[in-house]
């Protein structure tokens, strides 16, 4: 099977995602620094996870980001399964609560 390369396909569809503004300016001044769009930056997320068939780093559970990560998404779970329309403030506040 030959490789993808995201840059040289047609773009025929849109990804979206929400993220805090200023997290949002600090990523897009970083990726700037390196000639970078935000876009430029997810697709080459994008194109390391195809190379590498998986996550583009490692990721271990013998750490404190992963435990705490996991323990994240286990409240996420339960909060939604309580509640239909959990708004995305409830999850980042159970996060921050880990």
């Amino acid at each position: 099977m030959k490789e993808k390369i995201i840059a040289e396909l047609q773009k025929d569809s849109t990804f979206q995602m929400r993220i805090n503004s200023e997290i949002k300016s600090s990523l897009e001044e970083l990726y700037g620094k390196c000639g970078l769009t935000m876009t430029d930056a997810v697709n080459c997320f994008f194109q390391q996870s195809l190379n590498q068939e998986g996550m583009p780093f490692m990721m271990t559970t013998n750490n404190d980001s992963f435990n705490r990560l996991f323990t994240y998404l286990e409240k996420l779970s339960e909060i939604e399964s309580q509640t239909q329309e959990v708004t995305r403030q409830n999850a980042m506040e159970a996060f921050m609560d880990l």
